[in-house]
């Protein structure tokens, strides 16, 4: 499986007594590939004919949430035009991430982000018997429950804090790892660095 960046959007309807639901996903790679751009008419002319197969007589949808880039709030202004009882709100995810990408330039953020990063590598995933022994004592200590590293992607919101908080969730486990017998008899190169 190869991983790609594409253009995608995804569209989420939500309303006062029904959960979120992913209404559609938007590929504009084909678009994009022909010379288009991903911008405020393009992204309204694909989201408003969902919102009128839902609300017809436009009556229903009072609000809609971007993230903060200019071309998604313009693309809210033109979908209001059409709906009238439309307000445009930013998303505060936006914001946070924005934030936090620059806390975690800090330097004891930037070494948290770091260590997060080495421990994973070795515990979760390149290192097999290290990972085997760390999978066995992680599911001891949440119940048989695998809860694992999460690998920090560039396009999710927030990922080296999520990345670091679950870090802490598995810091029992982690130390529980590194002192069983049959960690210790493998001398890894994690055993070796920390003696």
């Amino acid at each position: 499986t190869t991983i790609c960046k594409y253009p995608l959007t995804n569209v989420l309807f939500a309303g006062g007594h029904e959960h979120q639901a992913l209404i559609d996903v938007i590929d504009s790679s084909d678009h994009m590939a022909f010379g288009g751009a991903k911008d405020a008419r393009y992204i309204a002319s694909k989201i408003m004919p969902l919102m009128e197969n839902i609300d017809p007589k436009k009556e229903l949808f009072d609000m809609v949430v971007f993230n903060g880039a200019a071309n998604v709030q313009k693309a809210g202004r033109v979908i209001a035009v059409r709906f009238p009882k439309v307000i445009v709100c930013k998303g505060t995810e936006q914001i946070g991430s924005l934030f936090l990408t620059k806390a975690f330039k800090e330097a004891p953020l930037e070494l948290l982000k770091t260590w997060t990063s080495i421990l994973r590598n070795i515990f979760g995933s390149t290192r097999h018997a290290e990972h085997a022994m760390f999978r066995q004592c992680a599911k001891e200590h949440t119940k048989g429950v695998l809860v694992s590293f999460t690998r920090v992607a560039g396009t999710r919101m927030c990922g080296h804090l999520i990345a670091a908080l679950r870090l802490l969730r598995l810091k029992p486990a982690l130390l529980a790892c590194v002192h069983t017998p049959e960690f210790l008899r493998a001398k890894s190169i994690i055993w070796l660095w920390l003696h």
